[in-house]
């Protein structure tokens, strides 16, 4: 996903990584890189998330952090839609700029 760090969606790195484990057990830095964020707002916005939803997704016990057995099941039902979205996004980009397409000629 393009756009600035506070436009990022806190899915993800939650679904395309399933953020902790990506990171390294209990460690959300190697997510955060990815999203190109700090760790503040990703925490943030995974709880917002939380409460959004009214689940739990991860297990924060001291410094370590680990996905609930509902955030493993949440990270594998929203995969597939999260990449959907970035391959669409991608695709979209191409297409604007002329790298897809259709092109049309006419002989006469």
């Amino acid at each position: 996903m393009r756009g600035p760090p506070d436009e990022q969606c806190p899915l993800r790195g939650i679904c395309a990584g399933s953020t902790a484990p990506a990171a390294g057990p209990g460690r959300f830095g190697l997510a955060t890189e990815r999203l190109r964020m700090s760790q503040p707002p990703l925490s943030q916005a995974i709880l917002q998330l939380e409460r959004r939803l009214g689940v739990r997704l991860f297990d924060r016990s001291g410094r370590k952090v680990t996905l609930t057995e509902t955030g493993r099941a949440f990270a594998a039902e929203c995969r597939e839609p999260v990449a959907a979205a970035q391959h669409a996004q991608e695709v979209a980009g191409q297409v604007e700029a002329g790298l897809v397409g259709t092109l049309r000629l006419g002989v006469v």
